[in-house]
């Protein structure tokens, strides 16, 4: 996978917040995923954020391209990430309806973004996450 820079400010197509709940939608006819406050529009994922830490959503599929080696084909990644800079801490997030049986290729994508050749072992899946630095959490809730 080529390199890329997930923290360039081109990137951040949304401004930082502090809001106590905001929710994440994913992004339809090839829009990136996005946060709003609107509670008439289905979330796919919810911030949990009762301290108020400013926090910002960037989205990364649809938004950053991700190349494999070759250049020639775009590598699949999570949908974006959360960032906190005053708790310096990153979140990746991958938004699947397990209603629908969409949790199949959530890990894979979500190691994509961490890792470019993270191995994929089911039942290793938490320590390996661990190894990165990373702790994986399967939840539609994200407290900050």
């Amino acid at each position: 996978m080529s390199k890329a820079n997930f923290l360039k400010q081109e990137y951040r197509t949304e401004p930082p917040r502090a809001e106590v709940r905001r929710g994440i939608v994913d992004g339809e006819n090839g829009q990136p995923a996005f946060t709003t406050s609107d509670t008439s529009v289905r979330w796919n994922a919810t911030i949990n954020n009762p301290s108020g830490i400013d926090f910002q959503f960037v989205p990364i599929d649809r938004n950053i391209k991700l190349y494999k080696e070759n250049g020639a084909v775009q590598e699949r990644s999570c949908d974006g990430m959360l960032l906190s800079d005053s708790e310096r801490r990153i979140a990746f997030i991958e938004l699947k309806d397990v209603q629908k049986g969409g949790n199949a290729d959530a890990v894979d994508q979500l190691k994509n973004a961490a890792h470019p050749h993270f191995n994929y072992n089911m039942k290793d899946e938490m320590e390996e996450f661990r190894a990165l630095k990373f702790v994986f959490f399967p939840t539609a809730t994200i407290d900050l």
